[in-house]
């Protein structure tokens, strides 16, 4: 698309369930994010994250205004949308791959046409080599296994009974409301990291394409290795 001969499209986010910076920085075309939608027009988006009124949709989508609806949540725990707010909505945000627009905490993309391939010989080599020296210097002061940080005590799976059944064989220190008490601060999960060797990041459903900041963020900020 090409921007330059007219207006900048108009992004309005209602902020209502979900939360997050909006900046068209380091993006290839540049936008105006609002938090009013009385100026969108034809071709601006307005994005919701909770259930919206129903006449104001239609009166955007009467101005030629993109309605969009946003959820990281799995589907078991996102907001109800009634039928009839779901057919005013154009597109989804969401975390499932499919989504028109991926709502993701990270991604991981394969090279399919890399420059360069490995021998079996060198990927032999690789293989037979130890590379303990890669792993963090606090490494050898973890004296303890696996560490899980817990919030929501009803998930919509059996992991709190999974994690018990691990700790029959292995420790297994649980950490949140019912469990063993973390710092209310940016550096809990560096606290685990100096302890720990592994992390459960255990989702709270079992859902296609769910991962969350658990295994993304979570485990990556432990340094640990995330089961």
């Amino acid at each position: 698309a090409d921007f330059s001969s007219t207006k900048l499209p108009v992004i309005h986010y209602d902020r209502r369930f979900l939360y997050h910076p909006t900046t068209s920085d380091g993006c290839l075309y540049k936008c105006i994010f609002a938090n009013i939608t009385p100026n969108l027009s034809q071709g601006d988006v307005a994005v919701f994250s909770e259930r919206f009124p129903l006449q104001k949709s239609i009166f955007l989508k009467r101005r030629g205004v993109l309605l969009a609806f946003e959820t990281g949540e799995c589907p078991l725990l996102a907001p109800s949308l009634l039928p009839a707010h779901l057919r005013q909505i154009d597109l989804f945000i969401t975390y499932m791959a499919k989504s028109l627009v991926p709502f993701v905490y990270s991604v991981f993309v394969r090279n399919k046409n890399p420059k360069y391939r490995f021998t079996a010989e060198e990927t032999a080599l690789m293989l037979s080599k130890n590379y303990v020296h890669l792993l963090p210097t606090h490494h050898k002061g973890r004296k303890e296994l696996i560490a899980w940080a817990m919030s929501n005590y009803r998930p919509y799976n059996n992991r709190v009974e999974y994690a018990n059944a691990i700790a029959k064989f292995i420790p297994v220190d649980i950490f949140g409301r019912n469990g063993m008490q973390l710092p209310r601060n940016s550096n809990a999960f560096h606290l685990l990291s100096l302890n720990y060797k592994f992390y459960l990041a255990f989702e709270n459903s079992n859902c296609r394409d769910y991962i969350t900041e658990k295994g993304y963020f979570n485990a990556m900020q432990c340094v640990t290795i995330a089961l």
